[in-house]
């Protein structure tokens, strides 16, 4: 509790490393109920404030949601702001 707390704080200053860490705890459910929605938000926030690590996380998301969707012959359109290759290549630049 008291790390989430920490980070947290240190999110909302716009800790861009601070962000992606909790991230991972939203997204695991650690120390907080499992958040997938806000998990999300924070890595891209993360990404955005220049913490590229938080792009391979994302990328990993966008590319198996995308597979499903063909699996299942689901038709959808990606932004330029949201494709896991975007993501990808940013991790790889990092």
């Amino acid at each position: 509790a008291d790390a989430f707390k920490a980070l947290s704080t240190a999110a909302d200053r716009g800790d861009a490393e601070a962000m992606y860490y909790l991230a991972g705890f939203y997204e695991k459910g650690i120390g907080v109920e499992q958040h997938i929605g806000k998990s999300d938000e924070y890595y891209r926030k993360s990404v955005q404030g220049g913490y590229t690590r938080s792009s391979m996380p994302l990328a990993r998301k966008y590319l198996n949601l995308f597979e499903g969707m063909l699996r299942y012959g689901v038709d959808f359109n990606v932004s330029e702001d949201d494709s896991a290759m975007k993501y990808y290549l940013t991790a790889a630049q990092s």
